[in-house]
């Protein structure tokens, strides 16, 4: 079964064409994170703002809080209207200028202020919830949901000043996921096609190994290349992002990123980049399984691809306007909700009465997805291989 196996990987990734439209599509995606992401050859205060971040990053001392109260203060005077020097001076200035640090310090101190009112303002969140359920009126469905959110924000509390714009930012990145979709388009979608139009199906037909062993090795041989392609651009896309944004403070809270403030998780930034890598794989194995049963039903590659791309176009249509009524709970179930969902804040659906996290729900329907996928792969490619 390994050689059949390794046999079926040959055969979709030995096409001389592949290796070059995925060198392409790489350097596109290279390219792309260069031109949108590379903040410090566009934001002309960013390198500023880096520099002043190096100065005061780590727990926030009484001793950081009061040197950025003082700047801040200043800072205000200037902003406000007032004279201030108006001379290009980078040794003095982090940011070349008096103005632009001002307005570093005032980010700094809205920074400060957040971190420091955190705390107080999760706890107040978590005793609502408590406070709310003193209410004998209140149904079963919003009882186990307000137990939910008092566990989930109870007991935080943020101390450190960290740089997470970036985590947040490649939280938010798909160009590369429409890459790879296209990529999986290419190789699974041509997993059986080519061996009809080449005449090989009916040989392979008559040989030992030729109905649910080579259907299997196919269908195995299709998710370790979404396995492979997924890491492959994945690592891609950390690198750039850890280097464009100099990304500090992956062992913090996911809830230290401003944006993820209102998270549910109570995971460590790498713990969350690594639960986003794992949904974006299950998601993309279930395309994959698709495209594979695609390839499987149908005799030729034209045909395939373009029945791929609609597919995949209908999945987006759905997902992005049909967010009303049963469009609600259908999304919940799209695969595509895997690729592109996020813990940014608390959001859950109502299943015989108990409240279930949205991603999870994805989750799980994507498991039953790829099974069904599965099956009629083996089953399709069974028949006619």
């Amino acid at each position: 079964m390994i050689a059949l196996i390794r046999f079926e990987l040959k055969k979709a990734l030995g096409r001389r064409i592949i290796p070059v439209i995925l060198l392409m599509l790489l350097t596109l995606n290279a390219v792309n994170i260069t031109r949108h992401h590379n903040i410090f050859a566009s934001d002309p205060m960013a390198r500023g703002r880096y520099e002043l971040y190096c100065t005061l990053r780590g727990e926030m001392t009484d001793e950081k809080r009061e040197m950025i109260g003082e700047n801040y203060r200043a800072a205000q005077l200037i902003l406000s209207g007032g004279r201030y020097d108006t001379a290009y001076d980078p040794a003095r200035y982090y940011s070349g200028y008096a103005y632009g640090d001002a307005n570093l310090w005032r980010e700094v101190q809205e920074e400060s202020d957040r971190i420091a009112a955190y705390e107080a303002d999760m706890q107040a969140l978590s005793d609502a919830a408590v406070a709310a359920n003193e209410n004998p009126a209140l149904s079963d469905f919003y009882r186990r949901q307000n137990a939910q959110i008092s566990a989930a924000y109870s007991g935080r509390a943020l101390h450190d000043l960290s740089r997470l714009e970036g985590a947040a930012a490649l939280s938010d990145y798909r160009f590369s996921t429409v890459l790879l979709i296209l990529m999986l388009i290419l190789i699974a979608g041509n997993l059986y096609v080519t061996e009809r139009e080449n005449g090989m199906a009916e040989a392979l037909c008559t040989a030992r190994n030729g109905g649910r062993k080579t259907a299997a090795a196919k269908l195995i041989s299709a998710l370790l290349v979404t396995a492979a392609l997924c890491i492959l651009f994945s690592a891609a896309d950390f690198a750039l992002f850890m280097y464009f944004y100099r990304i500090d403070g992956l062992s913090q809270p996911i809830y230290a990123a401003e944006a993820f403030a209102d998270s549910p998780l109570r995971c460590t930034v790498w713990q969350y980049l690594l639960l986003t890598g794992a949904t974006k794989l299950l998601g993309l194995c279930v395309l994959s399984t698709a495209f594979t049963a695609l390839s499987a039903a149908m005799r030729n590659a034209v045909p395939v691809f373009f029945s791929a791309v609609l597919l995949t176009v209908a999945l987006m249509l759905c997902y992005t306007f049909w967010n009303t009524g049963a469009g609600v709970l259908l999304n919940c179930i799209n695969p595509l909700r895997l690729l592109l969902t996020k813990w940014t804040a608390y959001a859950v659906c109502n299943v015989a009465e108990y409240p279930v996290f949205v991603p999870v729900m994805a989750v799980c329907a994507g498991t039953v997805w790829l099974m069904l996928n599965s099956v009629i792969c083996m089953t399709a490619g069974r028949r006619r291989v």
